[in-house]
């Protein structure tokens, strides 16, 4: 039987790609983006963001010991994001109403909160999810929160409460 050159060829781009195509995958994960609150309250503000640029749909918002200005916020747009990170801000962390904020697969994460965190805004789910409500916290969700076929997991010994009309479907444990 005879070999074709540029199949031999086409394999060994193939052996190339695979590697390549991991890396590419791995290098996509989510970044952190912490907000300072610098410019206003208002999340699509890229003065308010650590590094000048408001997160996007596969980083995680995070609110830390860096985060001491202009707490009580807006979204100023429909916004997604990965997922929320609450850690030692400077107040109580509250994301009005007004606009859509869709997460994904990062959930909530208030595991380490020294603030709780007051959510208003209208809620997509993207993905699965898993709230970490950390010991003497508090997450109260009053926005709708929407999605299909999504499941919400509520851990951790702190206080959630579901305030809203939701229309999320999927298996909710709390």
């Amino acid at each position: 039987m005879k070999h074709n050159p540029l199949l031999r060829c086409s394999r060994a781009l193939c052996i190339c790609a695979v590697p390549f195509a991991a890396f590419v995958a791995v290098s996509a994960t989510a970044a952190n983006i912490s907000w300072n609150g610098a410019a206003d309250a208002v999340w699509s503000t890229g003065g308010n963001w650590v590094g000048g640029l408001a997160p996007v749909a596969t980083d995680v918002a995070v609110f830390n010991a860096g985060s001491n200005a202009n707490l009580t916020t807006a979204l100023g747009a429909d916004f997604s994001i990965q997922g929320l990170r609450i850690t030692t801000p400077g107040g109580l962390i509250t994301i009005g109403a007004g606009n859509l904020l869709t997460l994904g697969a990062g959930g909530i994460d208030m595991s380490a909160a020294s603030q709780n965190l007051l959510l208003n805004a209208l809620l997509t789910l993207a993905g699965n999810q898993s709230w970490n409500v950390g010991s003497g916290r508090t997450l109260m969700a009053n926005g709708v929160i929407a999605g299909t076929n999504v499941n919400l997991n509520k851990i951790g010994s702190g206080v959630l409460t579901l305030a809203g009309a939701n229309t999320f479907t999927g298996t909710t444990t709390i």
